[in-house]
């Protein structure tokens, strides 16, 4: 569908040099997604990712499994309006939730 194919592409933090690729979104919404941390310079394991909804819009969700990522997930709608992710990021280690946003990178 029309919206999820809108989410492929890579995604900047608006706040921090974190980065997501979305390079594949399958039928039933599993995705191929990565994640890439700048201060240690690679990228970080996804344990799962996979985009929900339709027409009305789209969300992103990412859970990451890695060294200093027990857990942590994003949990991101898609501001058609804005091209932006936008949402929750949880923390696990810390327990903590802060309200996040990415923005697509255009090719140079």
């Amino acid at each position: 569908d029309a919206v999820r194919q809108k989410l492929l592409g890579n995604w900047q933090r608006t706040d921090a040099d974190y980065a997501i690729e979305i390079r594949l979104i399958g039928p039933d919404g599993v995705t191929d997604a990565r994640y890439f941390n700048p201060f240690n310079q690679r990228s970080i394991n996804v344990a799962k990712a996979a985009v929900t909804g339709k027409d009305d819009g789209a969300e992103f969700f990412m859970e990451l499994r890695d060294v200093g990522y027990p857990g942590s997930t994003y949990t991101l709608r898609y501001n058609e309006a804005g091209d932006r992710l936008e949402g929750i990021y949880f923390q696990a280690a810390m327990q903590e939730r802060d309200d996040v946003a990415f923005q697509r990178v255009r090719a140079q």
